[in-house]
């Protein structure tokens, strides 16, 4: 299994047991392929670049194979009480939170794909300001994702909140761009392929709110145990 890449470097490892891969090492690589999925995406979309946009579609498959074995190594540990610390784990209850993370990390990891395909369907560059509009709700995007990530890894309770708070103003921002969409004068293609990726945008964020949800009922177990 590939557990590690970058450009200059891959790292494989031979998985004999789901305790070789702890379950908090694979959401974290999940979470940084899904963060530089959604970087990437952001950027092909403004910039038409079909070969990026290719590129995110084979890391999308790579979190989906994470995806598979978090899910089986989860369902080995409910039915097999015994490996819950084996696989990183404190509490069974904790199953149940990585199991709805997990998800919504390969769910935002496909809507990163979603955008990175629109680039294709844009027909001629996009005006700056435009792009800037778009620039906006995108930071915005990942600022929500990058502190839900964070307020999980840390136990963070404060930092979920503020992830939360903050995804409203994404969908604000997203809805706004698509208000002026029609004054760009784009293509009908060009203006559906937008709105797609806004819309993908605003599911990032709802999906992230998810992941700050369950980072907040984490820190709140762990608080009961001290």
């Amino acid at each position: 299994e590939i557990i590690e890449e970058s450009k200059d470097e891959l790292i494989v490892q031979c998985l004999s047991s789901y305790g070789d891969l702890p379950a908090p090492k694979v959401i974290s690589r999940m979470s940084l392929i899904a963060k530089l999925m959604l970087r990437d995406a952001v950027d092909s979309l403004k910039g038409r670049d079909p070969a990026m946009a290719e590129e995110i579609v084979r890391r999308d498959e790579e979190v989906d194979r994470f995806y598979l074995f978090i899910i089986r190594q989860l369902t080995m540990a409910v039915l097999n009480r015994s490996l819950i610390l084996e696989i990183g784990l404190s509490d069974p209850r904790d199953c149940l939170v990585y199991r709805v993370v997990s998800k919504s990390l390969e769910r935002i990891a496909d809507h990163a794909t979603t955008i990175a395909k629109m680039s294709a369907s844009i027909e001629s560059p996009l005006p700056p300001r435009l792009i800037d509009e778009i620039s906006k709700a995108s930071d915005l995007t990942i600022s929500v994702l990058e502190d839900a990530l964070k307020s999980l890894a840390k136990s963070d309770g404060t930092l979920a909140n503020k992830s939360i708070a903050s995804a409203e103003s994404v969908e604000r921002e997203a809805e706004s761009v698509m208000d002026k969409l029609f004054s760009f004068k784009l293509s009908q293609k060009s203006i559906v392929a937008v709105r797609l990726a806004l819309e993908s945008l605003k599911r990032i964020s709802e999906y992230s709110e998810d992941v700050a949800e369950m980072a907040i009922n984490l820190t709140a177990r762990r608080t009961e145990l001290y």
